[in-house]
């Protein structure tokens, strides 16, 4: 039954959440809005992810900073200084 698989440990709400928002973050480089609904229609208690949110926070800045700068890096330094803010500021939006 489910509450056994439960007491075993193979049903753990709190640890799928945690390993999504990992991979979210370190893999797929996605913002917690993003994960946040993700967490949401898997119907993940909403205390489990402000608590996610609050212990990760530090972590999504930097992963959102390194993103940022590798797409920065791969924009064509010979492009007009007002082209490549262009790029950079449709890619934050997305």
């Amino acid at each position: 039954t489910i509450a056994r698989l439960k007491e075993l440990g193979y049903l753990n709400d709190t640890k799928y959440a945690e390993l999504l928002v990992k991979n979210r973050l370190h893999i797929k480089r996605k913002g917690f809005y993003v994960i946040t609904q993700e967490l949401k229609n898997v119907q993940i208690p909403l205390e489990t992810i402000y608590d996610l949110q609050t212990r990760y926070e530090d972590e999504e800045e930097l992963s959102l900073q390194y993103a940022f700068e590798k797409k920065n890096a791969q924009i064509s330094p010979t492009l007009p200084l007002q082209k490549r803010k262009e790029k950079l500021n449709k890619y934050k939006s997305n």
